[in-house]
């Protein structure tokens, strides 16, 4: 339902209290990732909430490097692939949403996503963002492009470009805009946010981790089942854990276990 979708987006972009921070406000923070992860958030999980004695250990923790200044567990990195997409355009603000590794490698690219930074020197107190502004902006792009409205799509998708990189040739217009530029644009954005995986089960889209085990990128080998998948795949659909089929005898496992 494009049409209403689009119309809710833009009720939050002009009528909430919420705006996009441009490259300036980040600059002017110092840490240039806070602006765009934390204070233009619509809506936040705050870390506090799931507290276990004196550990909180929720999405950041995952993602910083173990031997990173406020160190986690540091099992996440971007993909060469995402490396790639970012570093092409180097006027982009959001390569610094990226941190080198500390022990080095990868290429010496910057791989540890620092979206949620430090609290205090310590990562385990980062809120998490449930819904930042500039996902509804990009939602909104999409929403008028398939609802007929390029114009509009251009316009939105835009607001977020010329805020992010000082490269206007990475404008788009009406004639040019693809649902593949605006999906880019997605992906840059919303990194490591949990966004991704979900966007290609909606778009029926297939994901080629790689097709060559000596040309892998940053990957482990992975088995031939692992190197690809689609909403087709059986793991697009999860294990269901064997106890919560013992709880409750009317659950069947998911297809494929």
């Amino acid at each position: 339902e494009w049409s209403k979708a689009l119309s809710v987006a833009e009720d939050i972009i002009s009528n909430s209290s919420y705006k996009l921070w441009n490259r300036q406000n980040m600059l002017l923070h110092g840490a240039k990732v806070m602006p765009i992860i934390q204070k233009k958030s619509c809506s936040r999980f705050p870390s506090t909430t799931i507290l276990t004695g004196q550990t909180v250990k929720v999405f950041a923790y995952l993602y910083a490097d173990k031997a990173g200044a406020s160190p986690g567990y540091g099992d996440v990195i971007v993909t060469k692939d995402f490396s790639d997409m970012l570093t092409s355009d180097p006027a982009d603000i959001r390569n610094d949403i990226l941190l080198a590794a500390a022990a080095g490698g990868f290429d010496k690219r910057k791989v540890y996503i620092n979206k949620m930074p430090a609290v205090n020197g310590d990562v385990r107190y980062s809120n998490v963002p449930l819904l930042r502004l500039s996902e509804v902006y990009l939602s909104a792009a999409e929403a008028a492009f398939q609802a007929g409205d390029k114009n509009k799509a251009a316009n939105l998708l835009n607001d977020i470009i010329s805020n992010r990189t000082t490269d206007e040739s990475k404008q788009v217009t009406s004639g040019n805009i693809t649902l593949d530029r605006i999906y880019i644009e997605r992906r840059k954005e919303l990194v490591g946010e949990g966004q991704r995986y979900f966007d290609v089960m909606r778009r029926g889209e297939t994901v080629t981790r790689y097709t060559d085990v000596n040309d892998r990128g940053w990957h482990d080998v992975l088995s031939e089942e692992a190197r690809t998948f689609n909403r087709d795949s059986k793991k697009a659909l999860p294990l269901i854990p064997v106890g919560e089929i013992n709880a409750n005898p009317n659950i069947e496992q998911n297809p494929g276990y």
